[in-house]
């Protein structure tokens, strides 16, 4: 996409239409490189900028890793689609805590069960949920997970939104990022129970 069209809107406004409407990957081919003109192309996420003059090999070459890049990020985005339905329908209670313990989500099967729309509690501490007897034993739990990616099943007592409690054994799993240090525990709700 040239920068600089004929007409009425420029290479940058059709290039964010195009992007938008077809999920096409573009590239640029400017001969302006003045920062407002940069700052305007990277808005619309450009998979490549080339400066004029250019040669052929060059063209061809930016073009196809446009193309690769463009590829595997779909099939990631694809891959990302698939886990968040999976993550979402799951039969099971399933929630992910941060480092300090807040709740960065829950599934449907989650909410349903402890009344709570995911709004309500995304972003809390998870301790604000806990009967009193359960905080204590969570604390210590979570900064043992942050220390070690081994973690064990806790036996925690939830209100659920209407009041009731229910207590129920939560297996976890600790997630690091590809340093292998500590992101986030997930957690699923096995066994659950009521108590009055």
């Amino acid at each position: 996409m040239d920068i600089l069209l004929p007409g009425e809107i420029d290479g940058i406004q059709a290039a964010q239409e195009i992007r938008d409407r077809f999920d096409i990957p573009i590239v640029y081919v400017t001969a302006s490189s003045d920062d407002a003109t940069l700052t305007r192309a990277k808005a619309t996420e450009p998979f490549g900028y080339i400066l004029k003059p250019f040669d052929e090999r060059s063209l061809y070459s930016t073009i196809e890793m446009a193309l690769y890049k463009h590829h595997s990020e779909q099939r990631l985005r694809e891959s990302e689609e698939r886990f968040r339905l999976l993550f979402e329908n799951a039969p099971v209670p399933f929630h992910s805590l941060d480092a300090d313990g807040h709740l960065v989500r829950v599934n449907k099967a989650w909410q349903e069960l402890f009344g709570y729309a995911q709004e309500e509690v995304i972003g809390r501490w998870f301790g604000e949920f806990l009967a009193p007897s359960s905080i204590d034993r969570f604390v210590a739990n979570t900064t043992a997970f942050r220390d070690s990616p081994v973690t064990e099943a806790i036996v925690l007592d939830i209100v659920a939104k209407n009041g009731t409690i229910r207590s129920g054994v939560f297996k976890g799993s600790v997630a690091v990022d590809h340093r292998g240090r500590y992101e986030m525990t997930h957690c699923i709700l096995d066994s659950p129970g009521t108590q009055p």
